[in-house]
């Protein structure tokens, strides 16, 4: 089962991926 806080850290990770991902991209 989920806490809440492992489902924020999840979710926090995913945006920073996703960011990398577009910077990665622009390059």
């Amino acid at each position: 089962k989920l806490t809440d806080l492992q489902l924020r850290v999840r979710q926090l990770i995913d945006q920073v991926e996703q960011i990398t991902k577009e910077h990665n991209y622009q390059r």
